[in-house]
């Protein structure tokens, strides 16, 4: 019997692959509007990592970053995760934390601060990037409203 390490990769998405990722973003209740035109901006921009995890040669999982310049008050790049995804028979087996790992890897080739921006609702999420080594910063977000 093969172990779960045998059967699980982790790798660079290809257009080819959209379906499957929309079809995960959709089970999981929709979350990024647009997937489908973002996934294909991602895989073509070298400043962007957008990963699959597979188990047994299906997808299953999801994980996508891009880099920015700079922000206020920065003089390096600053990468955001922008879009994570794991099908739910896989959630809690650590195969979410391999894909988050592996993301926050690219993600530094590119630049010394990876951050994101999450709901205060979303604990899930919040488990999840405080697995991979996130934590809450002193920053404020502000949204424009008219």
């Amino acid at each position: 019997m093969q172990s779960i390490d045998t059967k699980f990769n982790i790798r660079d998405a290809t257009v080819d692959d959209i379906k499957a990722i929309k079809a995960i973003d959709d089970e999981l209740g929709g979350l990024h509007p647009n997937l489908e035109e973002k996934v294909k901006d991602m895989v073509a921009d070298e400043h962007s990592t957008f990963l699959v995890a597979e188990f047994d040669g299906k997808i299953v999982g999801y994980a996508g970053g891009v880099v920015r310049d700079t922000e206020f008050g920065e003089s390096d790049p600053v990468a955001y995760v922008t879009h994570v995804g794991l099908n739910s028979e896989f959630k809690s087996k650590g195969m979410g934390k391999m894909l988050g790992d592996r993301l926050v890897t690219a993600l530094e080739k590119h630049a010394p601060t990876i951050r994101t921006i999450l709901s205060f609702d979303r604990g899930d999420l919040q488990s999840f990037f405080n697995a991979i080594g996130f934590k809450k910063t002193d920053l404020m977000v502000f949204e424009y409203d008219e």
